[in-house]
């Protein structure tokens, strides 16, 4: 009689013929064919597209929602389609031949429908194989058409010239850009001293400007009141001489004359 108190090895389950231990490795391979099956579901956000990729061959192209497609087959390749910024430092050199270092701000998006053909051209690289360097290429080439004071006061214009420049090289490749910002001008150290001491020579001009036009204003003034107080010493004379007598008129036929005692 066997002993009861035999422990039972788990790997090696007795029965009629040994059905059970032969039954037990089909059963983990299911289980794990299972996990594998189900392990196939991908899910596919609204910002996004997917390039599915098989044996090196793409099969179709994944937009938003849950899609299948086997685990180690079937390769997702994702594509951002929603917004994307970049912003980089870009050295320039504008039309007077005058150093300036901008910092540029990009706005893209990508084309869903082009997604296949741009991974196929960039295997999902194309934020540093194009758009980066056409965006240097764009920026450098606007910037030159410009002297450093017109990047100032026309840095809106400058802007959209760069947008629009972009915009035309990057569009066949399905990237469209939206807007191109210049964010901050970094200016060379000469051309910032050179611009403080105009400041400094127009504040001197206006200040002269203004002390002599104050000068003539206190001239007009003491003018006037010269004039005044002549009359008004004239006036005085007249009435430390007279004596007090009315004036007296003096006829004749020319009409009636008032005689005044005279200064002398």
């Amino acid at each position: 009689m066997e002993n009861s108190n035999e422990p039972m090895n788990v790997y090696n389950f007795k029965g009629s013929n040994g059905k059970y231990s032969k039954l037990f490795p089909l059963f983990v391979v299911l289980i794990a064919l299972s996990i594998w099956l189900i392990s196939g579901f991908r899910q596919v956000s609204p910002t996004e597209v997917a390039v599915v990729e098989r044996f090196g061959k793409i099969v179709a192209v994944k937009s938003s929602g849950i899609h299948y497609g086997l685990r180690g087959i079937d390769v997702y390749n994702r594509i951002q389609i929603n917004q994307q910024n970049v912003q980089d430092e870009y050295n320039t050199a504008t039309r007077d031949m005058q150093s300036v270092n901008q910092i540029v701000q990009t706005q893209y998006t990508i084309d869903s429908s082009k997604a296949e053909s741009l991974y196929l051209k960039f295997l999902n690289n194309h934020a540093d194989s194009i758009i980066k360097p056409i965006l240097s290429q764009s920026i450098k080439e606007t910037a030159s058409k410009f002297t450093i004071e017109e990047l100032i006061s026309r840095r809106a214009e400058l802007g959209q010239n760069m947008t629009d420049t972009a915009k035309e090289r990057l569009e066949s490749y399905g990237i469209k850009i939206i807007s191109i910002q210049i964010v901050n001008l970094e200016l060379p150290e000469e051309y910032r001293n050179a611009v403080e001491q105009k400041k400094v020579a127009e504040q001197r001009v206006q200040k002269a400007t203004a002390e002599l036009a104050e000068a003539k204003i206190k001239a007009e003034a003491n003018k006037v009141t010269s004039a005044s107080y002549d009359e008004n010493i004239k006036y005085k004379e007249f009435l430390d001489k007279w004596d007090g007598k009315l004036p007296l008129y003096q006829g004749g036929d020319g009409g009636l004359n008032m005689l005044l005692p005279s200064v002398q």
